[in-house]
Parts: C-alpha cells; structure tokens; sequence
C-alpha cells in the first residue's frame, strides 16, 4: 500500500503498530490522489482516535472480492457509539476536540467514493473501529452492469 509510505512517519513518531495485508496485486481505474486521500483520511482519523492508548495498533487491508477492490482501515478503538454513527458522514460533523479538525474529512472521501462508484462505510459488526472502502475495478463495468 503506496498509502502508507506517505504516513510512516507520523505513524512511528506516534508509537503505532501497523500491520497490512493485501490478496495478491490489484490494478484499479481510479483517480489515484483522490483514493489516496480517501485512505490517509481514514489513517489519520485513526490516529487521532488512538493516540491516547498505551498499545496502539491499526490493521490496513486490501482484497479483490469479484469486480470490487475493498480497502480496510481498522483501529484498535472499541467502535463508534450509535448515535456518532448516524452522523459520520455529514459534513462539519466531528468528534475530535475544537480546533482538532473540520469535520469534513468523511463526507469529502464519501463523495470521492461515490464518484468512483464505490462505497465508503462504518462496519458496525466489528469489534474495533473499522471503515471499509469498497470500489468497482473498473467503474465503466460496474456502471455496465448496474444498467443492464
């Protein structure tokens, strides 16, 4: 994951484990900067949620699953409270202390997921904080298939 080499150092200045796998090499049609932004959107966000923890940790995956890339960025942080769920993706909405950040973050990478015709979301089901980021291989495809 190209992504992370533009993170490393943040990420070893603050003491975090990484650990990543990916299923084999993907290619994917895509604005590059753009899913580059999605993701470090998402490491960073983990960062900040973990950066008071003594044993930190963030688990970065990539997997083809059919005509679909699926990103994953999964923080060691017992999940989102229902109610902060219902808001993750609308602008200005945030969590972090004032000053801390826009709030934009989620609601701008849920517009480059879409305009990728992928998905950006929360996965509730796991035990940690997790986001997924799931996009078509070939977005003329997906665009293909859904039409026809």
């Amino acid at each position: 994951l190209e992504t992370l080499t533009l993170c490393r150092e943040k990420l070893r200045m603050s003491h975090i484990k990484i650990k990543s796998s990916t299923s084999s090499e993907m290619i994917l049609k895509c604005k590059s900067v753009q899913i580059t932004q999605v993701l470090i959107n998402l490491l960073n966000n983990a960062v900040d949620a973990i950066a008071h923890l003594p044993n930190k940790w963030i688990q970065i995956d990539a997997q083809v699953k059919d005509q679909f890339i699926e990103f994953s960025v999964t923080d060691c942080v017992g999940g989102i409270s229902v109610e902060n769920q219902e808001k993750l993706f609308q602008p200005f909405f945030i969590t972090k202390e004032v000053g801390e950040g826009t709030g934009l973050g989620l609601s701008v990478s849920l517009g480059i997921a879409r305009a990728h015709r992928g998905v950006l979301r929360y996965d509730s089901t796991n035990q940690n904080t997790k986001f997924i980021l799931t996009l078509p291989v070939d977005p003329e495809q997906a665009t293909a298939k859904r039409t026809g």
